[in-house]
């Protein structure tokens, strides 16, 4: 049990580090990634809605 519990706690920690040393440069795209497309689809939503109203 202890092996096992062993064996995968040191294979995630390496992924761990792997990941925060590669978090810094993909936080950054990904904060600004994910804001981008939010504020795409409130903006289309909005001219969805203005359209719909125009329409109507």
């Amino acid at each position: 049990m202890d092996q096992f519990i062993n064996t995968p706690g040191p294979s995630g920690t390496s992924q761990a580090l792997d990941l925060t040393e590669s978090q810094p440069l993909d936080l950054t795209s990904g904060s600004l990634a994910p804001k981008q497309p939010k504020k795409r689809r409130r903006g289309m939503t909005e001219a969805d809605c203005r359209v719909l109203r125009r329409y109507k």
